[in-house]
């Protein structure tokens, strides 16, 4: 019984804050834009709302895919033409989708754990 108290406070769940559950939001928001799983610790159903939105967003990026922005064209057109001068006969593409870090706090929420402090786990 004494053994189990500490498990026990180590296993309830603590509240997240209002500001980083915003944070972990957006990027779950930003996830399933580009139709990747995201964090499914949110008990809200707002990302099923969204779903008509997200789909309309997903034929929009389908339809773009193969549309490079003249920096983004340039770039390539310079590295596989340098490669092409060296004898590299592979062609590269650069990323048609990615994940933009559009909001501060988006780059530590992605590199951190879940958790705020890490604990450790007796067994």
């Amino acid at each position: 019984m004494k053994d189990d108290l500490p498990r026990a406070f180590a296993s309830a769940p603590r509240a997240i804050a209002p500001d980083r559950l915003r944070r972990l939001r957006q990027i779950n928001l930003q996830l399933a834009a580009l139709n990747q799983p995201g964090w499914r610790g949110d008990e809200d159903h707002w990302i099923e709302i969204a779903d008509d939105l997200l789909r309309n967003y997903r034929q929009h990026r389908r339809l773009l895919q193969d549309y490079r922005c003249p920096a983004d064209q340039r770039i390539q057109d310079f590295v596989n033409g340098y490669l092409a001068r060296n004898g590299v006969e592979v062609k590269l593409e650069l990323p048609a989708v990615s994940f933009v870090l559009d909001s501060a706090g988006q780059a530590a929420e992605l590199s951190l754990p879940y958790m705020d402090s890490p604990q450790k786990q007796e067994r």
